[in-house]
């Protein structure tokens, strides 16, 4: 055999075993993997598992957090495709991570976007919060337990500080007015000629006729 054969054959070699490992690829990722959120409010972060070359098995992961900037409320298993709990999800706040490991019962997953857990974070104070897949694993529903899991896509959210209310301004009160009291008419004077007796009484009878 000579040397341009053999090389044609390692070329060969070398094409199958790459084209092999691109159709045995695997992929866990993060939904939403990125964003912008307030101190105080809650994070839906769904795990997801896309194989859309090969059937997979089995699958397990172990997910890394700050704890100086996120903390777990709870771990949903709502949807999933995963039928049976080898480790039922589990988070530890003190430590910064989430757990799980299942099996997908024959014949497996094959498809994009197959949501394995949702992770309800709540955000604790402000900067970067990196969610990170540490340690995983997808096995090929092959009989063999190929781990065919290739590429990680993990999460990163810009965390911020709470919005500030504006303060709220207490409506004025009304100006209390104090009523004036009633003023009682003056009464009137009469004058007249008061020369007579007759004269002072017809003077204070007109007087009294015209008030």
């Amino acid at each position: 055999m000579n040397k341009f054969l053999k090389s044609l054959i390692v070329i060969a070699a070398i094409l199958v075993l790459g084209l092999g490992s691109l159709a045995e690829a695997a992929t866990m990722s993060f939904t939403p993997s990125a964003g912008q959120y307030a101190v105080g409010q809650t994070i839906a972060v769904a795990v997801l598992l896309s194989s859309s070359d090969q059937s997979a098995n089995a699958v397990s992961a172990t997910i890394s957090f700050p704890t100086d900037k996120l903390s777990v409320t709870s771990v949903s298993k709502a949807g999933s495709i995963i039928q049976l709990w080898a480790a039922e999800p589990s988070y530890s706040n003190a430590g910064g991570s989430v757990a799980f490991e299942g099996i997908i019962p024959n014949p497996g997953f094959q498809g994009a976007g197959g949501r394995l857990v949702t992770i309800y974070f709540k955000i604790k104070a402000q900067g970067q919060g990196p969610v990170i897949l540490t340690k995983s694993s997808v096995l090929a529903n092959d009989g063999q337990g190929t781990d065919i899991l290739t590429n990680v896509n993990n999460a990163d959210f810009t965390l911020i500080a709470a919005a500030q209310q504006p303060p709220v301004t207490p409506p004025a009160e009304p100006a209390q007015t104090t009523p004036k009291p009633a003023t009682k008419p003056k009464p009137r004077l009469c004058k007249g000629n008061y020369n007579s007796n007759n004269n002072r009484n017809n003077d204070r009878a007109r007087c009294f006729n015209n008030i």
